[in-house]
């Protein structure tokens, strides 16, 4: 085949592809609504954090808001894995949106009444959010198999990660404005807005009804093991969540930018802000790409060799005190994490059957984040005593040895979507 025949032939691929997403009505409507509801976290996010601080004036009461949410999602992901199995998804969509709508909106109307947000009330409500939004996760992962063809889903997976990334890119620039122009209860009243906006949308999606049929009596812990020795038997799943759980114990990684950006780069908040940027941008580019890289190599050398190149990122960081070259370095080393992880977590969904795929993935993120609260507190009190650049080159090193375990793995290296 020539180069222009070659082209023109991957050309029409890609149209294809694309037309074929386009015209998926529920999967544009599912896409709209998460895309708006990200929008809407992000809002969140920023209002109850900024609220918290500086009522507070203590980043150990900010570090708690994030210890929480790590630990609620390990409790409640299991148990909403398991009940995402047998409930009615599309119910499970509506009824989690329109809940986080009405917590959003009695802590907005507390703020707007008395000017001030309590701890505990910031806490509970986010506990609740919490563990409304692991349902919606299991349920949307348990959906998009049977929405979008097998030979789109990788791609698509990507896409939507990009579409993830503008939506946080946007709103946390809208809210940052809204924030300082008319204040948080302002900013919590449109993520309130954006979950009853998301509930809308699923309305009119068009959910495929639920295949499997369980005929055994409800039975939560039951359903939970029951998932969990399926894991067990399956080497290629069980061997993306040691994956996980590996590569998620150098999460704490986005907490020292601070630190790396103020002592290394001799920095101020508009270079943390660059920073940050970068960051995003590479995970736009990186869920863009994902499809391209998926076409050409297996999802086990690509997985490898990504993370590879990320460890090494992560060392080059360590050493730099140019601005740039740290943009730079972040930029690649975000775009390398987000391809690879698109694709485990496509693979996984194509690999897990209907009627577990719920539960299985409940427990995945259950048992794939409990490292994180341990290690982010273990880096904030070493940080102090070796030095943030050290942290950064751990890490590194960390990260090449989990790519070394994926690539001698051969479930993982011969793992496929093919």
């Amino acid at each position: 085949m020539s180069t222009q025949s070659s082209v023109n032939h991957q050309q029409t691929i890609s149209n294809g592809f694309y037309r074929s997403l386009l015209k998926n009505q529920t999967l544009m409507l599912l896409w709209s609504g998460k895309a708006i509801s990200v929008i809407g976290d992000a809002f969140f996010d920023l209002a109850v954090m900024w609220v918290v601080y500086v009522q507070s004036q203590s980043i150990l009461q900010s570090a708690t808001v994030g210890i929480i949410i790590h630990l609620s999602t390990a409790f409640f992901s299991p148990i909403a894995g398991a009940l995402a199995d047998r409930w009615d998804r599309k119910a499970i969509l509506w009824v989690t949106n329109v809940l986080s709508a009405v917590v959003i909106g009695f802590v907005t109307l507390y703020i707007f009444l008395f000017d001030y947000l309590p701890l505990p009330i910031a806490l509970v409500s986010i506990l609740f959010l919490n563990a409304f939004g692991t349902f919606l996760n299991p349920a949307e992962a348990s959906i998009m198999p049977e929405i979008i063809n097998k030979e789109h889903f990788i791609g698509a997976n990507g896409i939507f990660q990009s579409i993830s990334q503008i939506s946080s890119l946007l709103g946390r620039t809208i809210g940052g404005f809204v924030i300082a122009g008319v204040g948080a209860g302002w900013a919590l009243t449109g993520d309130a807005l954006s979950f009853l906006i998301v509930a809308i949308c699923i309305s009119f999606a068009r959910i495929p009804k639920r295949k499997a049929n369980f005929t055994k009596k409800l039975s939560i812990w039951g359903d939970i093991k029951d998932g969990w020795s399926h894991i067990k038997s399956h080497r290629v799943i069980k061997t993306m969540l040691l994956l996980y759980l590996l590569i998620n114990a150098i999460s704490f990684m986005p907490t020292l930018y601070p630190a790396l950006v103020s002592h290394q780069l001799n920095g101020n908040a508009t270079i943390y802000g660059m920073i940050q940027a970068a960051s995003f941008v590479g995970g736009l580019v990186g869920g863009l790409v994902t499809g391209f890289f998926e076409r050409k190599f297996k999802i086990g050398h690509l997985v490898g060799g990504l993370w590879i190149l990320a460890g090494l990122c992560n060392i080059g960081i360590a050493f730099s005190t140019s601005v740039l070259l740290t943009m730079l370095l972040l930029f690649a080393q975000t775009l390398f994490i987000t391809v690879s992880v698109v694709s485990l977590n496509a693979i996984q969904m194509l690999l897990i059957p209907e009627e577990y795929r719920g539960r299985l993935f409940g427990i995945i993120g259950s048992l794939s984040v409990i490292t994180i609260p341990l290690t982010t507190l273990m880096a904030g009190l070493l940080g102090d005593i070796i030095g943030v650049s050290t942290l950064f080159v751990i890490a590194g090193f960390w990260i090449i040895g989990v790519s070394i375990l994926a690539f001698v793995n051969p479930h993982i290296r011969n793992a496929n979507a093919k």
